[in-house]
Order: C-alpha cells, then structure tokens, then sequence
C-alpha cells in the first residue's frame, strides 16, 4: 500500500525500499528553515495531540463568534513516521548524488515556489528513474521572485517536452481543466477555517507524469 507523508508546503519525494516488505522510503525535502523547525518540534512528538495551540486568535475579521477565534486546536493529529527523512537545503542541489534514484516525485503546493521554474522541471527529470511518475497538487501562485512565470498551458507544452507521459488520475482529483490534456482541476482550502464567514481557496492544478 502505498502511503504518502502530507506535508503542506513540503516538497515529497519517496522511493521503493528493497529492504521492506510493505510501504515505501519517503524523503521530504524544505528549504526554509522557518518551515524546518515546525517541522522538527512536530517530529519530535510521540503521541498524537500532544500539543495544544490556538491559530485564530491573531486575526479579529471574519468570526461568528469570540469563542471561534480563541478555540484550540490539538496537534499533530497522528504520530509523527520516525523513518521520514527530512533534508533541509534547495531541491535543485540537495539531491545532486541521486540521479535516477525515485519511483516517485511528488510536488505538493511547491512548484510555483521557483525563483526558475525550468530549473525544478530539470531536477524532477534527473531524480526519477525510467518509468518514474511525477505527481503534482498545486496552485500557480508565483511568489520568491521568479525568473519564469508560465501560464498552465505552457506548462504542459513544456513538460511533453521533456520526454513526460501525463497520465490521468481519475475524476476524484476533479474535473478535467482542458478538454483534451490530463490535468485537472481541484479546489484545495488553504490555510482554512471551518467556521470563519470566509474561506481562500485555490483551483489546484493536478497531473501524474510518467518519465520515458
């Protein structure tokens, strides 16, 4: 069975362990260290909600009531996989002695994070073996100050390019964004409350590749 870290932020990478009956090697990988030691306390933890925080007591707008604002909220809501391997640095270079080595990439609300976005498409590439699948979730919210900005469109263009099969998903990763390509479209909470009187929500971007 195949089973995914889900990481907000987090750029996944996971590959096959020959030393393990079931499951599957799963190596995530985060550039900003504000991210890293969020991660590392939750890591750290051995039970499930252990901690107690409150994350709508910042903003006054947009509460029903005073007690939505200062509930709490227990995390993290499973315990923490001891085997997952955090590697901290740039995507581009820190996995410059793994060329071939993934069964899977997987791009969760990450590719748009790109100062060059054809950089990542380069290192995705070189990281799977033959026959490897590149799984993408994500916006097209282009922040860090990129040097490319490509509609979806050409996105698409770019990666059939690069010797990738896109392969369709199914229809539970949502409908169909153009008529003849397999991408779809999802709409993904971002940064959510459940019972605040607003909600911010991306069209996610959804494809599987498979690298020839």
């Amino acid at each position: 069975m195949l089973r995914i870290l889900e990481v907000p932020l987090f750029q996944i990478v996971y590959s096959t362990a020959a030393d393990l009956v079931t499951g599957f090697e799963v190596t995530i990988n985060e550039w900003s260290m504000f991210m890293n030691v969020g991660y590392r306390y939750m890591e750290a933890q051995r039970h499930a909600n252990a901690v107690t925080i409150h994350p709508f007591i910042e903003a006054m707008s947009h509460h029903a009531t005073k007690s939505d604002m200062t509930r709490s909220v227990t995390v993290p809501n499973m315990i923490p996989n001891p085997a997952v391997l955090l590697v901290e640095g740039d995507f581009n270079t820190a996995f410059n002695d793994q060329p071939g080595h993934y069964d899977v990439i997987v791009t969760h609300f990450f590719i748009d994070t790109a100062r060059n976005l054809m950089a990542y498409f380069d290192t995705i590439h070189r990281l799977l073996k033959p026959g490897g699948r590149w799984i993408n979730f994500g916006p097209l919210l282009y922040g860090t100050g990129p040097f490319v900005q490509l509609s979806l469109e050409e996105i698409i263009n770019v990666v059939g390019e690069m010797n990738f099969i896109f392969e369709d998903i199914g229809n539970e990763c949502g409908e169909m964004t153009f008529e003849h390509e397999k991408v779809r479209s999802k709409e993904a909470e971002y940064g959510f409350n459940r019972k605040a009187l607003t909600r911010y929500a991306y069209l996610a971007q959804v494809w599987m590749v498979r690298k020839t």
